[in-house]
């Protein structure tokens, strides 16, 4: 499906330009990883040679993570990626992509999210728009004392702070606080739990 637009990030307030759905969902799902630090719309096109010509090509996004690598970002309808060997045409070219550039390509399709990747991610990235505050504390102390799982809707309840809870639970999703335990769209009776290296107990 074709669609323009514009994400505004949640820090920063930065504009990046999506032009298709598939686009549009890739940049929620990097947003929502926190391992990428930065996402770049339409980077600088890079130069390869092929059959003795020169090319240029765009990728979609650049991420960078905070650890420092950068990841060229292609999104592609599945069709047409496999009509056209996406992936072939990336392993071919791979070695001329100079590494300050990027050192790792990952392809995007419509196949690569399912309908709750999606949910959750526009979820997170409508709750991050909220300024951190009281509400995100409450959620940290449950999240702090938790020992085994839990449902989101109970960590809402023992904050007291009921919508606003639920956000501030969104956010500590995003952010690894908390951990979720199944597949799904994130709501009230999405179970979690602290991340592994706390988890004592089922």
């Amino acid at each position: 499906m074709s669609a323009v637009g514009q994400l505004v990030t949640t820090t920063g307030a930065r504009r990046v330009v999506f032009q298709s759905m598939i686009e549009l969902h890739a940049a929620l799902r990097l947003f929502s990883d926190p391992s990428v630090e930065t996402l770049i719309d339409q980077p600088p096109a890079i130069t390869y040679t092929r059959n003795g010509r020169q090319h240029r090509h765009t990728f979609d996004f650049l991420a960078v993570l905070r650890s420092g690598e950068r990841v060229a970002v292609a999104c592609k309808a599945s069709m047409r990626a496999e009509l056209k060997d996406l992936a072939g045409f990336y392993r071919s070219i791979a070695h001329q992509i100079p590494r300050s550039f990027a050192t790792r390509i990952v392809i995007f399709t419509e196949l690569s999210f399912s309908k709750a990747d999606i949910y959750n991610a526009g979820l997170l990235h409508d709750c991050r728009r909220d300024p951190v505050g009281e509400a995100d504390a409450a959620v940290a102390a449950c999240a702090g004392g938790l020992y085994g799982r839990t449902t989101l809707g109970a960590i809402v309840e023992a904050t007291g702070l009921g919508g606003d809870g639920f956000r501030a639970a969104i956010r500590a999703l995003g952010d690894r606080t908390l951990v979720p335990v199944q597949a799904g769209r994130w709501d009230y009776e999405t179970r979690v739990a602290p991340p592994a290296n706390r988890e004592v107990a089922a």
